[in-house]
């Protein structure tokens, strides 16, 4: 600091000289801070008011008294948003404000579930008969008859009796009643005749089909005659068939007093009501 000082007071010396003795100018411009030596120019030496804030060492002169406060400056630009703050408490329900007007009608919703049936209601009143329909095919398509004496008795399953050719379409039933009188004249008469109704197929290489259980083991006492007859139907698949009383004996000769036979054969349609007539007790057929 002494070096400043002195090298200040030395130049404000010089300036002096220079300005209030201009012959010794020349040698003012001489004179450096060099030449002057420390700890020599005093405040006296040094012109009140001459020295600058930047001619002290920092924090080295005292703080003046503060100034006025100066104008408001201009608001400077909006920083950016900060983060949202955490949620406040709800407030106070307000009060209920008016009404608004109704708003148009949606779209009509899905058609929900069925609800349960409501209890049946009391039966209206019978209205008018409606126009008769128109006449329904007759449930009998044909009917047939015949007689004769047919065939004898074998110890083969044979057609004994007179026989009828039935054409029959898908679902059509065939409805038979056989009857022939049967007779012996032998000692100890007729024994062992079993009977059916069967059909057979017209077609080459058929056979013989029986219908029901049948009745077996007949027998009659010689030099007597006695009429057998047998009902029976039958849903066969599309076809034409020949129709009548089957039957055959282990004891053949024991048959030979026989006379005619009678069949009635009858063709139905089976589209009316399933279950209308069926049997009270079904027996599988019984092989001949």
């Amino acid at each position: 600091m002494r070096t400043k000082l002195a090298a200040v007071s030395a130049t404000g010396i010089v300036a002096a000289l220079l300005v209030g003795n201009p012959l010794v100018a020349d040698a003012a411009r001489l004179i450096t801070g060099v030449d002057i030596r420390n700890g020599t120019i005093t405040t006296v030496d040094v012109q009140n008011g001459s020295l600058l804030r930047r001619d002290f060492r920092p924090g080295s002169l005292p703080a003046g008294p503060a100034g006025p406060v100066g104008p408001v400056g201009p608001v400077g630009p909006a920083g950016p948003a900060g983060p949202a703050g955490p949620a406040g408490e709800p407030g106070a329900a307000g009060e209920t404000g008016p009404a608004g007007q109704t708003g148009p009608s949606g779209e009509p919703g899905a058609t929900g579930p069925r609800g349960p049936e409501g209890p049946e209601g009391p039966q209206g009143a019978q209205g008018p008969d409606g126009a008769q329909g128109p006449q329904g095919p007759s449930g009998m398509l044909g009917s047939a008859s015949t007689s004769g004496f047919g065939f004898g008795v074998t110890s083969t399953f044979a057609f004994v009796g007179p026989t009828l050719t039935v054409t029959a379409a898908p679902g059509q039933t065939i409805s038979v009643v056989a009857s022939k009188a049967f007779g012996s004249t032998v000692e100890g008469g007729g024994t062992g005749l079993s009977l059916w109704v069967c059909y057979q197929s017209t077609a080459a290489g058929s056979r013989l089909t029986q219908i029901g259980g049948g009745m077996f083991n007949l027998a009659i006492p010689a030099g007597a005659r006695e009429v057998f007859t047998l009902p029976a139907t039958v849903t066969p698949p599309a076809g034409t068939y020949l129709v009548g009383m089957c039957g055959s004996s282990p004891t053949p000769d024991t048959w030979n007093s026989n006379e005619f036979g009678y069949i009635t054969a009858t063709l139905f349609t089976t589209s009316g009501p399933a279950g209308l007539v069926k049997p009270t007790l079904n027996v599988p057929p019984r092989a001949p």
